[in-house]
């Protein structure tokens, strides 16, 4: 039996029950507004129905949650697969995401590590670096250092070597190598190891050739190249290979030339073209077999007023156009053009003494003032000034041997000594002062004689010391059957078939006798000079041509072979 007042649920539960359609029903069949209501019975009856079969109501006003909860009550399998689906991509999304998520931190990882290792590894070679480079140019100058300095030269090179296999596609590190190949290189020639010295340039050189090759269009990588072809050049010439030396100052100057307008190089590349020609023109003109020595000359000196206009004070500068004048001066008296010669040469020697005056120090200044008084000299004696052209041999002998005494092994500066000692003899035998002419042509030719009697001596040594030995102007000096010998050794150690060798070979002949054989020689160092009056190898032809006359002269009168050629090498 039921208590008065009992009901079967409590209002909290009826709330909870009427909640949601039934109480949209209701509230929508009340609603004061007409447009707001049910409009017919019908429509009432259909919601009632919907709602006992939980279906979503017409009348608005059900939430989301009620349509959502009876579309569920109508159809929990689909709902429960999709749920089931839903929570495997979400799970699936989220392990990805975390996956991702450790991936990409193991990546910064690896890139901190890696940055690290290049790190670590820059300072490594730059340790190394110090070590090789820096701590052997710290011990150069110290007595009886040879034997370490060879062993770090060693090491240096097993240690270049070594990066190179691990330099593939890098092209920091192919740059800093060849850079260090080239430094080896020099100081592989400082310790007298030609063969070394030529592998470390090779080494470099195919680096940057590689380097070049791979980026045409990239002039920070064709500029250095540039630089590489100007020592490659340097190499050939010490060698003798002329012809080698001439394409590659040619190949240097042209890429310069073609680098001047890519504004990045512009700057170095304009005083690299004007350095290859500088080299050109010494060479073209050293050699006495093309034309184009006085045009080179003439190209390099435009290059350097550009330069100058530029930066009128600049020391190499100043120094590289007295050095323009010097070479112009010497293509012009080989060629026979003797009084704008000395005019040039004159213009030179003011311009190192400008710049020792500036810096009395100058090691490269005042090379250059005694190279030019050496030049100069020669020049006034085919002017026929013998006075002036003593003078100015004495101011170029203070000068060498100020330089050989600070650098006693230098191969060019003994070289120009020897030429000024033994040029001289002749104008001083012509002056009486037959005994000095006699210690002058001696010294000279002891100076020649050690490098020409080595076993690796180049063909410009032993051409040098047979000349001289042919032609000394002191009789009793001379050693026709020797410079004979040293001259087919330096004919058979030329590269090309070369004029200014023939031409000793040919004194050498004519001295011993061999008056023939003298006149065949000659004829075969003509055939490779150009016609008579074209360029600058018209002064060596008309030089030969000259001799051969003489000689010719001797055979018939078969007069005894007694006196010096009229003009020097």
């Amino acid at each position: 039996m039921r208590r008065p007042g009992w009901r079967p649920s409590t209002p909290r539960r009826l709330r909870r029950r009427l909640a949601g359609s039934l109480d949209t029903l209701v509230l929508s069949a009340l609603r004061k507004a007409p447009e707001q209501r049910y409009g017919s019975a019908e429509e009432l009856a259909e919601d009632l129905r919907r709602h006992l079969a939980g279906q979503p109501l017409l009348a608005q006003g059900e939430s989301w949650r009620a349509r959502a909860l009876k579309f569920t009550r109508r159809h929990r399998a689909g709902v429960a697969a999709a749920v089931l689906v839903g929570s495997s991509l979400v799970a699936g999304l989220a392990s990805t995401a975390w996956q991702a998520h450790r991936a990409e931190l193991a990546r910064a990882e690896a890139e901190r590590q890696r940055l690290r290792a290049e790190r670590r590894f820059a300072d490594v070679r730059r340790l190394a670096s110090a070590v090789l480079f820096e701590v052997h140019d710290s011990i150069a100058d110290l007595p009886g250092a040879m034997p370490a300095r060879r062993l770090v030269a060693a090491r240096a090179l097993e240690y270049l070597d070594g990066l190179a296999r691990e330099a593939a596609g890098d092209v920091a590190l192919q740059q800093e190598l060849a850079s260090s190949y080239e430094r080896l290189s020099e100081v592989l020639g400082s310790l007298g190891d030609s063969a070394g010295m030529q592998r470390s340039l090779d080494q470099a050189h195919a680096i940057r050739e590689a380097l070049a090759a791979g980026a045409p269009q990239d002039p920070r990588l064709q500029a250095p190249l540039a630089l590489s072809l100007l020592r490659q050049g340097d190499s050939a010439l010490a060698a003798g290979d002329v012809l080698s030396a001439v394409g590659r100052f040619n190949q240097a100057a042209e890429l310069a030339a073609a680098l001047e307008a890519r504004p990045e190089v512009a700057p170095e590349m304009r005083r690299v073209r004007a350095d290859a020609l500088g080299r050109l023109c010494n060479t073209l003109g050293s050699s006495g077999a093309s034309g184009a020595a006085l045009d080179v000359c003439r190209r390099q000196r435009e290059a350097l007023a550009s330069l100058l206009r530029d930066s009128p004070s600049d020391r190499k500068l100043r120094e590289a156009t007295a050095w323009n004048a010097h070479l112009l001066g010497n293509a012009l008296r080989v060629a026979g053009e003797l009084e704008p010669a000395r005019a040039e040469l004159l213009a030179a020697r003011a311009g190192f003494e400008a710049l020792l005056g500036e810096d009395a120090r100058s090691v490269s200044a005042r090379r250059g003032l005694a190279a030019t008084h050496m030049r100069l000299a020669a020049t006034l004696l085919e002017l026929d000034d013998p006075g002036a052209a003593l003078q100015s041999f004495g101011e170029a002998e203070r000068g060498l041997r100020l330089l050989a005494t600070a650098d006693p092994q230098g191969a060019a500066v003994r070289n120009d000594l020897a030429y000024v000692l033994l040029r001289r003899a002749a104008p001083l035998l012509a002056a009486g002062r037959r005994a000095e002419a006699h210690r002058s042509a001696s010294e000279g030719l002891e100076l020649l004689r050690g490098p020409a009697e080595r076993d690796a001596a180049s063909a410009a040594d032993l051409n040098e010391y047979a000349w001289w030995l042919a032609t000394c102007a002191v009789t009793d000096l001379r050693q026709p059957a020797r410079a004979l010998e040293l001259a087919r050794r330096a004919v058979a150690g030329s590269s090309l078939p070369n004029p200014v060798i023939l031409h000793t070979l040919a004194w050498a002949q004519h001295r011993s006798g061999r008056s023939d054989e003298a006149l065949a020689t000659l004829d075969r160092a003509l055939a490779l000079l150009p016609p008579a009056g074209k360029g600058v190898a018209r002064g060596l032809r008309r030089e030969i041509e000259r001799d051969r006359g003489r000689f010719a002269a001797e055979r018939a009168k078969a007069l005894p072979v007694s006196s010096a050629p009229g003009a020097g090498a």
